[in-house]
């Protein structure tokens, strides 16, 4: 799990497909979300949609950035 926490750290901003995931995890969809979801209480699709929205909000605060480029940041 340490893991998949650290790429999905690492690379919210792509898209990230659970197919993909999976695989390079070495589970199958179904696998990888449920162990997700057990050890996390969240799917992975949500856990990387509140990691793009922490970091867009970080950047509102900590930047001048127009709005629709820190969007485009975050993912």
């Amino acid at each position: 799990m340490k893991d998949m926490l650290i790429y999905l750290q690492e690379n919210y901003q792509s898209n990230l497909p659970m197919e993909a995931l999976a695989k390079r995890f070495g589970y199958s969809k179904s696998r990888f979300s449920h162990l997700f979801n057990e050890t996390l209480g969240c799917p992975p699709g949500a856990f990387i949609n509140a990691l793009r929205c922490q970091h867009a909000a970080r950047a509102m605060l900590e930047s001048d950035q127009p709005l629709l480029e820190i969007a485009m940041n975050a993912g």
